[in-house]
């Protein structure tokens, strides 16, 4: 069967698209869609495309998950054969079809258990290293982006990462600055840099060998939705968009490899 996404909401942040209930072959489920439909980045500066924006948000997602980080299960929306059907059933008029990608996440209901708020800052404070690690800066002080586990395991979700090497707002990606000032980098020189270097992840036990998470990168596969499986990213994105991606994600390890060794993480 086709996907059919239900419209339920006004758009939610500053992206379009918003709460939506999932109707696939296996069932449905209550989830949140975005994409973005324009970029604010020249031609010559880099090879990132608003259509991919998607794409850009399950790769933060993926390596927040390989990082140890909690994440809600997501999927890329493909719509290569135009088959994605949306119900609007808010009153939000605009029309969301024809994307070639949408990003879908499912929806976590968050526990208001009293004593709840004071473990989630407790853990936002100690995972934050990893955090700035991935260069995710939407979680900070925007309690709206997490949500803390219903059960008792005493964990935090993060709902929306954004992406952690392109801004996506009102609908557009742009280059942050910080990614702007990398061009004249040596990146070949950072990749050696770390070959050697491993952290303690966010469990305390699981060991995560940074050189081989940059590496590994380029043959990364994303959780799919129409169809139902998993996608790689050599078969969505070019051979230039990936070798930027893994350049800015290598640069940012190492920028902060400083910040894990006085965390006493770096091994």
């Amino acid at each position: 069967m086709a996907l059919e996404i239900e419209v339920l909401s006004e758009r939610k942040g500053s992206n379009p698209g918003g709460l939506c209930r999932i109707n696939y072959e296996r069932g449905n489920f209550e989830g949140y869609f975005k994409y973005c439909f324009g970029a604010k980045i020249p031609h010559k500066l880099s090879s990132f495309t608003s259509d991919h924006q998607p794409i850009y948000e399950a790769i933060t997602f993926e390596l927040s998950r390989k990082m140890g980080l909690h994440v809600p299960q997501f999927f890329v929306a493909i719509n290569s054969k135009k088959n994605i059907r949306f119900v609007n059933k808010s009153t939000n008029d605009r029309d969301h079809s024809g994307r070639p990608y949408y990003f879908v996440s499912k929806i976590i209901h968050e526990s208001r258990d009293k004593g709840k708020e004071e473990l989630g800052d407790k853990i936002i404070s100690s995972e934050r290293v990893y955090l700035e690690g991935l260069h995710i800066s939407d979680i900070l002080g925007k309690r709206q982006n997490y949500v803390i586990s219903p059960s008792n395991s005493g964990k935090v979700f993060y709902i929306d990462l954004g992406c952690s090497f392109v801004h996506a707002k009102g609908g557009f990606i742009s280059l942050p600055n910080s990614i702007l000032k990398l061009k004249k980098m040596n990146h070949k020189r950072e990749g050696y840099h770390l070959n050697n270097k491993n952290i303690i992840a966010p469990d305390d036990e699981t060991i995560i060998n940074l050189g081989e998470l940059a590496n590994s990168f380029s043959g990364m596969t994303l959780p799919s939705l129409n169809p139902l499986g998993r996608v790689g990213i050599n078969d969505i994105l070019s051979a230039e968009e990936i070798l930027e991606i893994k350049e800015y994600i290598t640069h940012n390890f190492c920028e902060n490899l400083s910040h894990f060794k006085s965390k006493g993480l770096l091994i």
